[in-house]
């Protein structure tokens, strides 16, 4: 009993001590958005809604050869975000390689996801 009891301070303790990120809609924007202008659709999935996946997919049977070779490092920046109620959000988002546009993002089951990109 003792052993349990050891083990069970010790895995709160431990389970304590991790820092944990809050993942806001800026957050899950920008990470989004460097994956997929990055044409990294695989981790950008994460971020979508099961409805936004379809958008993701055409993106990424239209791609060619030549654009996944260019690799830029694309990065991006939040412009501009808008909150409607708890759960919904608008983030404008600008990458440097020049492309600007609006997600949004809807809160489910404690993360956000897009749900819709507009370019």
């Amino acid at each position: 009993m003792k052993k349990f009891a050891l083990l069970l301070s010790v895995l709160f303790v431990v389970l304590g001590c991790q820092e944990e990120k809050e993942e806001t809609p800026e957050t899950a924007a920008l990470a989004f958005s460097e994956a997929y202008c990055n044409y990294n659709f695989k981790r950008a999935q994460k971020y979508c809604t099961n409805e936004s996946r379809r958008i993701l997919l055409f993106k990424a049977s239209n791609t060619t050869q030549e654009e996944l070779d260019q690799n830029e490092n694309v990065t991006a920046e939040v412009s501009d975000v808008t909150l409607s109620h708890d759960s919904l959000a608008t983030v404008a988002v600008h990458t440097s390689n020049g492309e600007d546009f609006l997600l949004d993002l809807v809160l489910r089951e404690g993360h956000w996801l897009v749900k819709a990109i507009s370019f």
